[in-house]
């Protein structure tokens, strides 16, 4: 059994990330209102990255396109599927990660 979590944004207070029950539908920005579409789980894989699955559709977030991102790259939801676009690490493993190929230190941040 995993734990559910509100992912919450950092700019507006109030609002979390929700999904839809649409295949390949965006994630939004939505008011909290405490609905299984607002929840996820953070399912470990056996790389050590993580899926976000939703509660209520069961859709994982993705990375739409499986771009390598820009600020206007958009996150979508769809069907657990072994690819990269939908998989995550947490910011501290990704700087061990960076660190180990010696490259500069990125400013991230982690609460």
């Amino acid at each position: 059994s995993y734990k559910e979590y509100y992912i919450s944004s950092a700019l507006v207070s109030g609002r979390v990330l929700g999904s839809s029950n649409q295949k390949g539908a965006n994630a939004t920005s939505q008011t909290l209102n405490c609905q299984d579409a607002q929840r996820f789980k953070f399912i470990k894989n056996s790389d050590g990255s993580y899926y976000i699955q939703n509660v209520q559709s069961k859709y994982c977030a993705e990375v739409s396109g499986g771009s390598t991102g820009t600020a206007k790259t958009k996150i979508i939801m769809n069907a657990k599927a072994n690819k990269n676009a939908q998989k995550c690490i947490k910011i501290s493993e990704f700087l061990n990660q960076w660190n180990t190929k010696k490259l500069s230190q990125p400013k991230l941040w982690e609460p």
